[in-house]
């Protein structure tokens, strides 16, 4: 039998078998030679577990990349490792390499191939190196780079094969070693580490076949630093703060941890503090040479958005620096995403640009490196003692392009003696080539007359003078920025700027009017946030057929809009707080179709122009604090893609909202605090969108109409009128698994239990799953009574832990209850209002959880908390609530882990009722924190909390802690 094993192994793992030793085992006893093999592969075993012992991080990536791998399937499958420079790219390679290897019939790890490649023969020889470790022959041939391929493409065919190929820097590589799959035996796997995506892209790997390598984690770094400087897992002593630091510099990047790990090792706390101090001004070279090869390999074109990236762009938005750069003719579309590809830039979900610490270091150094003794010879300026030095020796060269200032930190207003003020016209005289300018606080008689006529950006703030010099060229200007300016009116007349995208004037309080914009067709965005003196727009803003963006927040003296909007592009118009204007134009049909959010909240407007339904785009109308508004038009059923209306604090009344509100298809939020109505539209019941219904302080209301299924966010607050909520809410029909209802200080509502306990029912017996979450706050000082489990002289309760089923019914969850109540004098603070609780309100919640043995109560900052309650819940096939019996529970404090968890899962996960609720939209997320506010309020400062700090934490609505 055991010949027969031995025969059945094939001739590839054979020869695997035979290479561990530098001899032929067959000519020797068989029973040896099975020995032979389970020595190999023990050894083979306790390797696994010592590489990993050894690498940090290494298990969970290595995990990762085996499962792309795919290491059962018998397809032939190329994987990509890809992540910028030092991330341990060929660290992970080689143990890939080293623990699967003896799996197929040949392997071979052709390591640094980007440097090999760029020695004369050096393909070949790669070449010559692959057919040698996989066909274990020396022998060939090969008198060019296509017989190597030739022969690769041939004579593989039919090995299953490992093949790593590490440090590929362009396609042309991979095509003279691993030009097609077919070259290659089923099961072979072919791992290609790179910093370029789009390399494996161009050699079609697929998508889901690229490993992206990224940073490790704060405990993985420090475990890895600790490794390297102490030998041991963490820090003792001064170090941990020292190391903190350490960490802090190296940004995860592994190569930086065991660089300054094996420098420091052994040293004492102040060497390592004045190593610390040296890495800020001149980097670890053997870091930044790494660093630097990605950087190498970009075009000319790439190189300078890098550059300006690591210098003035890092952490802002990507389409922002994309229309300042493709004014400088750096073509940035195709250069920022070369970057990305290249992993030297990254880009988060809001769009803004990221960079790592140590690549935004290398660029600035790169920078420093071109002249290191004179700044005014580099080629951009960033820091202010180095600007300062440049304009104050006048040192400048024609060279700098690039220039950032803040001149509050070295020149103050009304401090300039008029040499320096010459010194300066001098200085900005030279700069021929400069690109990028900001300032701030400089005060200048004669402002800047000899700026470049290059500048794509400038940014002045508190620009000191009533307009800009008349002699002043701009015809290259994309964005220009004077907030917080004196200046009156920024030119009279015509100004040709065709490349201007972006005006800021906010908070200029001397601006009076706007100029003529007729010869600046490429404006996109202009704000005058702030303006309290503009009176006058000009009519051709009006009619700007490219502005995307106008912001006219806060300009108190605008009385007026001239004549007709006819703004194709707008998506975004802002006239929020322009407490005198009266009127909002009519909208011309087409006029403004791609316009998205409207903010008049704040203005005197008395009515909404009927013509508004031609907005058929709009999908956020603000008409908060609009006092004068007497009504909506009955047109608002044609904004077909609304899905937030804020009508709070118009003080409207009775049959100020039109039946045709129901049509409003794509509605989510509507907003109506503040108002004086005392009955809505029937119709709301229509909106089959609808998440949110906010009625807060509503003190004529008396009753609600029937609510979509779709609601599950209901606030009344203060609604001293409402007398019922009987058929509001129909929970067969509700679709959601959470519902929250808040109704504190409704008057007429108290003592109302059977409403609470019969939408508590119902909504139990509606909704099945691991995940159900629902409360209400009602007025009311007393526990209902059929809360079994009561205390009604505290906020702790003991009962038994109930069995998991009972007579044939099953544990379900705890329905838990409190009487809250907040002093005469405190004042919860609620989005922007304070609203004085002064009754008593009984806050019911439930919750679906077989594994709880302790939850606690616990009040926040200005409530008291004066009895509470519980109920275990059980359900028998959809039978009503059965009551039970069992031994005990210990409750207290409870109530602000409840808020809090609310909190958490809507600013983190994203879901308000764990993973298999759904997610939340981000307006859903913003809403919930605000309904919570209006009991956290400024209580979450006092940290006043729950859990022992000994206890070990659980989810924050309730704590299990035995």
């Amino acid at each position: 039998m055991a010949s027969t094993s031995f025969q059945n192994v094939s001739h590839g793992e054979y020869d695997a078998f035979l290479s561990f030793r530098g001899e032929d085992t067959r000519k020797g006893n068989e029973s040896e030679f099975i020995e032979e093999i389970v020595n190999v592969i023990s050894s083979k075993l306790r390797s696994e577990l010592e590489i990993l012992k050894e690498l940090v991080g290494m298990e969970s990536r290595l995990e990762k990349l085996r499962f792309l791998m795919g290491t059962g399937s018998n397809d032939v499958r190329t994987i990509g490792i890809w992540g910028m420079g030092g991330l341990g790219k060929t660290t992970l390679a080689r143990v890939v390499y080293d623990l699967m290897s003896h799996e197929f019939d040949g392997s071979s790890f052709l390591a640094d191939v980007r440097e090999k490649f760029e020695k004369d023969g050096s393909e070949i020889s790669l070449q010559k190196q692959l057919l040698s470790d996989l066909l274990k022959l020396s022998d060939y041939s090969i008198q060019n780079v296509y017989d190597g391929i030739n022969i690769i493409g041939s004579r593989l065919q039919r090995k299953k094969v490992l093949l790593i190929i590490d440090d590929v820097a362009d396609v042309e590589q991979l095509q003279r070693l691993v030009g097609r799959r077919d070259w290659f035996g089923p099961g072979s796997k072919i791992l290609i580490t790179t910093r370029d995506r789009q390399l494996l892209v161009a050699h079609e790997v697929d998508e889901e076949h690229i490993l992206d390598l990224d940073v490790l984690n704060n405990d993985e770094a420090l475990q890895l630093f600790s490794m390297k400087a102490f030998k041991s897992h963490q820090p003792m002593g001064e170090y941990v703060e020292l190391s903190k630091r350490v960490l802090e510099y190296a940004g995860g990047l592994p190569l930086a941890l065991k660089v300054l790990g094996s420098f420091l090792i052994g040293r004492s706390a102040d060497l390592w503090r004045s190593a610390l101090e040296r890495l800020k001004k001149d980097p670890s070279n053997k870091i930044m040479s790494i660093l630097q090869i990605s950087f190498e390999g970009l075009q000319d074109s790439e190189k300078k958005i890098f550059l300006d990236v690591a210098c003035f762009f890092k952490w802002k938005n990507r389409d922002y620096v994309t229309k300042i750069l493709e004014g400088c003719g750096f073509s940035p579309v195709i250069g920022i995403e070369v970057l990305i590809e290249k992993s030297l830039l990254t880009v988060d979900g809001h769009n803004i640009l990221h960079m790592h610490d140590l690549l935004q270091e290398l660029g600035q150094l790169i920078v420093t490196r071109q002249s290191p003794e004179e700044p005014g010879k580099r080629s951009r300026l960033w820091k202010k003692e180095e600007v300062r030095q440049v304009l104050i020796e006048n040192t400048v060269s024609e060279l700098l392009n690039g220039k950032l200032v803040d001149a509050c930190y070295f020149i103050f207003p009304n401090c300039i003696s008029d040499e320096f003020s010459t010194s300066l016209h001098y200085s900005f005289s030279q700069m021929t080539n400069l690109r990028l300018l900001k300032i701030s606080n400089v005060q200048l008689p004669r402002g800047l007359e000899y700026l470049s006529n290059r500048l794509r950006l400038l940014d002045w703030r508190r620009y000191p003078l009533k307009s800009l010099p008349s002699n002043l060229q701009l015809d290259e200007i994309v964005e220009f920025k004077m907030c917080y300016s004196r200046i009156e009116e920024l030119w009279k007349g015509f100004k040709p700027l065709n490349m201007l995208k972006f005006i800021k004037l906010s908070h200029s309080e001397n601006l009076i009017k706007t100029p003529d914009f007729t010869e600046v067709p490429n404006l996109e965005e202009f704000d005058l946030e702030g303006c309290t003196r503009l009176r006058e727009i000009h009519q051709s803003l009006l009619r700007h057929n490219k502005l995307i963006l106008l912001n006219l927040k806060g300009c108190t003296s605008l009385t007026t809009l001239p004549g007709e909007i006819f703004m194709e592009s707008l998506k975004t118009l802002v006239l929020s707080g322009c407490s005198k204007l009266k009127k909002f134009p009519d909208i011309v049909m087409r006029s403004m179709g791609d316009l998205t959010e409207l903010f008049l909240d704040g203005t005197s407007i008395a009515e909404v122009p009927s013509s508004i339904e031609l907005l058929t785009r709009l999908e956020l109308l603000n008409l908060n604090d609009c006092r004068s508004l007497v009504r909506l038009p009955s047109s608002i059923n044609g904004l077909c893609s609304l899905t937030k209306l804020d009508i709070s604090y118009c003080d409207l009344g009775e049959g100020a909202i039109p039946s045709s509100i129901g049509d409003l298809c794509s509605l989510e939020e509507l907003h109506l605090s503040g108002n004086s109505f005392v009955s809505l539209p029937a119709s709301i019941y229509r909106l089959s969108s609808l998440l949110y219904i906010i009625l807060e302080d509503c003190k004529m209301l008396q009753n609600l109409p029937r609510l979509p299924a779709s609601i599950h966010l209901i606030l009344l607050d203060g609604c001293v009128s409402l007398e019922t909520l009987s058929n509001v809410l129909n929970l067969n029909e509700h679709q959601l698994r959470y519902l929250h209802l808040r109704c504190a200080d409704c008057l007429k509502l108290a003592g109302n239990y059977d409403l609470a306990l019969s939408l508590l029912k119902e909504y139990i017996k509606n909704f099945e799953g691991p995940r159900r979450d629902f409360y209400i706050i009602v007025p009311g000082s007393e526990i209902p009574e059929w809360f079994e489990y009561q205390n009604n002289e505290g906020s702790s309760i003991t009962i038994s832990t109930p069995p998991k089923t009972y007579k044939n019914s099953k544990l379900v969850g705890y329905a838990m209850c409190c009487v809250f109540h907040v002093p005469k004098y405190s004042l919860i603070i609620y989005d922007r209002f304070h609203i004085p609780y002064m009754s008593y309100n009984l806050f019911l919640c439930y919750k679906n959880s077989e594994r709880i043995s302790k939850v606690e109560f616990s009040s926040l900052s200005g409530l008291e908390l004066k009895r509470c309650g519980l109920h275990p819940i059980y359900v028998h096939e959809g039978d009503k609530f059965n009551q039970t019996i069992g031994p005990v529970w210990r409750l207290n404090e409870f109530w602000i882990n409840i808020l809090n968890d609310d909190l958490d899962r809507a600013e983190g996960s994203g879901s308000c009722c764990g993973d298999d609720a759904g997610s939340t939209t981000s307006s859903e997320q913003s809403f919930l924190k605000r309904s919570l506010e209006g009991y956290v309020g400024a209580a979450e400062a006092s940290g006043s909390g729950c859990c022992n700090d000994d206890e070990e934490p659980q989810p924050k609505r309730f704590r299990q802690l035995e």
